[in-house]
């Protein structure tokens, strides 16, 4: 709305009267006992009095006053009670109008022409309800915030007022608004967003593109060894390369990265992807460069596994989710801050995996990055919890996802575990990373007081399961957390071989 259409000039029914807007249908008269007939964007008191229309009573109708005719100024023939002729809105009379004299209907009609004009007026509240409208749905269209009072107006005048986008075309009042609007409408909370910067998610394209070279690479490896694109014998529900080659090319394997692993022995012999024969040792199996100390130290099968897949189908999914709303993740926080979550997730939770899935099952995947990236999803939206529109509706859309993909994780061929671990070290890493909308200092000391205990924690989660990885069996001390990654259904939770299937995550 412009300054020159404030809601005194509408609502104050002693100053000129406006003749701008004009309807071809007369305007229906008001009754209190009808509710319905209150437009649902004002909010009207139980001692509101609609102005009666004492000229009617007179048999005076309002569509007969046009202050555009000359006429209506003219004082000459007898028009000295003018003032109780003319609506609240007209000029103040002049002098010779104050003086009494008298009249008849023969004379009022002579002045003001035929009462029963084509032409009629609307009122000073219709027009500023109709104003009111244009402008709110004006300001939607636009996706602008449509909590507006012009200067020097309390919105008092709308106590029951709501946001237009939410009200429905059969003119229904709108329902509640869902989010803080005061909180959004501090100048404190707008100058922190107008300072946030938007990136271009460098981080996101560059992984995808090497993500997508290895997966390229290991068609072509694979296609090297054993003569086939995709394995099929055993096949490979993915839609990829065998299990050996996976191995070769880095996915983590436990008995490549530590000595004394339960049920391998030191002279064991594994199948050999190039031959199909039982005559490869373990460090052949492993590959890349073999043990350098003459025991199994490939400690970085805890990183490679993120840039690898089993197949087009564990690709697909994962790329899906990554290109999509990681990228948007991505430009909200910077490519730094993401790619440090991403990764710390990633690793953490191939070493979460490694501590208690089955130690003989090959595992690769960028799952347990995404995983992460949901948490930190989760962690936005509970900290901006006063400035999301309906949070509670986005909260348990977010929480179904997250459910339905751990009980995904429950079934063959993928591991759980790294599900877990990476969205738990999300949920951490974003605690100290994601840059959050701080609503009051109190607000701002939490945040920081918040990122300063949950960065040690990062750190001590990181130490104690490496510590534990390499020193004790956890497998063993806790046979009951394979649940959380299989089903006791069918074998699925019995499945320890090399050779029967390649988990992904």
């Amino acid at each position: 709305m412009s300054k020159q259409s404030g809601w005194n000039k509408y609502f104050h029914q002693d100053q000129a009267y406006d003749t701008t807007y004009k309807t071809s249908q007369p305007i229906p008269s008001y009754d209190e006992n009808q509710p319905s007939q209150r437009l649902s964007y004002f909010a009207y008191t139980d001692d509101y009095i609609p102005a009666q229309n004492t000229d009617s009573e007179k048999g005076i109708s309002e569509k007969a006053v046009d202050p555009t005719d000359p006429s209506f100024w003219d004082t000459s023939h007898n028009a000295t009670t003018s003032r109780e002729l003319t609506e609240p809105s007209a000029p103040p009379a002049s002098v010779g109008d104050m003086e009494e004299t008298p009249q008849n209907s023969a004379t009022i009609a002579t002045q003001y022409g035929n009462l029963e004009s084509e032409e009629t007026y609307e009122s000073d509240e219709a027009v500023a309800r109709r104003v009111l409208q244009e402008e709110q749905e004006q300001l939607h269209r636009q996706g602008l915030s449509s909590r507006y009072f012009p200067p020097g107006e309390s919105e008092s005048y709308y106590a029951a007022y709501n946001q237009p986008e939410a009200s429905t075309r059969s003119g229904g009042p709108p329902p509640p608004s869902t989010y803080n609007e005061k909180a959004i409408d501090d100048s404190y909370v707008q100058n922190q967003m107008a300072k946030k910067t938007v990136w271009r998610p460098y981080f996101t394209w560059v992984v995808t593109f090497v993500q997508l070279i290895m997966l390229i690479y290991e068609f072509i490896d694979n296609k090297n060894l054993t003569g086939e694109l995709i394995e099929t014998n055993p096949f490979n529900p993915m839609i990829g390369p065998g299990t050996a080659t996976l191995i070769q090319l880095g996915a983590r394997f436990v008995p490549c990265m530590k000595p004394n692993v339960t049920g391998i022995s030191s002279n064991a012999l594994f199948e050999c992807p190039n031959t199909g024969s039982t005559g490869c040792t373990l460090e052949q199996l492993c590959a890349l460069g073999g043990f350098k100390s003459g025991q199994p130290d490939q400690w970085y099968r805890f990183i490679t596994p993120i840039f690898l897949h089993a197949g087009i189908v564990h690709y697909a999914l994962n790329m899906v989710f990554q290109v999509f709303t990681g990228a948007q993740v991505e430009s909200d926080m910077g490519w730094w801050r993401y790619s440090i979550i991403y990764m710390a997730s990633g690793i953490f939770g191939f070493i979460f995996g490694g501590n208690f899935s089955s130690p003989t099952i090959p595992t690769m995947g960028a799952s347990g990055s995404l995983f992460g990236v949901v948490g930190v999803i989760l962690l936005e939206l509970l900290q901006s919890w006063k400035i999301i529109r309906n949070p509670c509706w986005e909260l348990t859309k977010l929480l179904a996802i997250i459910i339905i993909s751990f009980l995904v994780g429950l079934l063959p061929f993928f591991d759980n575990f790294s599900h877990i671990g990476g969205f738990l070290m999300g949920l951490i890493t974003g605690c100290v990373l994601n840059p959050t909308i701080n609503f009051s200092k109190f607000h701002k000391r939490a945040n920081w007081i918040i990122r300063i205990v949950a960065l040690p924690i990062s750190v001590l989660l990181f130490y104690l399961l490496i510590h534990n990885f390499y020193t004790t069996n956890p497998s063993e001390s806790c046979p009951w957390c394979k649940y959380l990654s299989c089903l006791p259904v069918n074998g699925w939770c019995d499945n320890t071989g090399l050779t029967n299937t390649t988990q992904t995550n």
